[in-house]
């Protein structure tokens, strides 16, 4: 019989997977870590993912051991494992000898773990189960040797462009976000027109929306409302009183917001 690893590895090295079906996904290890922790629960490991397959129809799909918490290591998201009896006794005997995670993407990118089954066809290359060591610091799978180069680099290729649209689309809405506060905060007179470019490379910054929102929160306005809100557009009537009384159509316009 051989040894259960109390440790396993749950995903290959960040930030670019390729499956053996070549199909391709990227992730960020801290962000994977911090959506699937922020479940608050242990995740299961099933048998060929029948928490997916069957628990959701309401069919029978017992755990065979537990993810009790994950962590960091290489580059890559690791598990500690509590295996129950029947998971120790399929892995030993070497009935099973892989995981296969399952994963919630968003346009490619890998957001949280869901689940975890014992499986003999992974589609993930992951380290074996039951070999004679399972070394965190032996997690390096070179894809090259099982993937033929060129397949392997359209593969990547096509996970670096996905990566490229995923971030151009964060700083789209972020932009988006950026010009609504600051448009808000001219419009009430606390930011400034000149310094509206200023005030947009500052939320640019990491934390920079967070710290010009408290900001907003605090500052008075630095821009009288009579100033921002003064009249444009004058009658008929006023300017020929404007003629009579020999005040220019500026110095009424002002007048006249004084009194709004």
């Amino acid at each position: 019989m051989k040894p259960v690893p109390a440790k396993i590895q749950l995903l290959p090295n960040a930030p670019y997977v390729v499956g053996r079906d070549n199909r391709t996904w990227f992730y960020d290890v801290d962000d994977v870590l911090t959506n699937t922790i922020e479940l608050r629960q242990d995740l299961p490991i099933d048998i060929e993912h029948s928490t997916e397959l069957k628990g959701t129809i309401g069919e029978p799909a017992p755990a065979v051991g537990w993810v009790k918490g994950l962590f960091k290591s290489n580059n890559s998201i690791w598990a500690d494992i509590e295996w129950l009896e029947k998971g120790i006794d399929l892995i030993s005997s070497g009935a099973y000898r892989y995981v296969s995670p399952i994963i919630h993407t968003v346009n490619g990118e890998i957001k949280r773990i869901v689940s975890v089954a014992l499986t003999n066809q992974p589609n993930l290359y992951l380290p074996a189960l039951n070999r004679s060591t399972y070394n965190m610091s032996e997690n390096n799978v070179d894809l090259t040797l099982f993937v033929p180069r060129a397949d392997y680099d359209i593969a990547i290729n096509r996970a670096i462009k996905a990566e490229g649209l995923i971030v151009e689309m964060k700083q789209q809405e972020q932009e988006k976000v950026i010009d609504a506060l600051i448009s808000d905060a001219v419009k009430n007179g606390i930011v400034a027109p000149a310094t509206v470019e200023y005030h947009k490379a500052q939320c640019r910054t990491e934390g920079g929306i967070q710290r010009f929102k408290e900001f907003l929160s605090v500052a008075p306005p630095v821009i009288p409302n009579v100033i921002l809100n003064k009249p444009t557009q004058i009658t008929d009537e006023e300017r020929q009183l404007c003629r009579v009384l020999g005040i220019s159509i500026e110095n009424f316009l002002k007048t006249k917001g004084e009194h709004v």
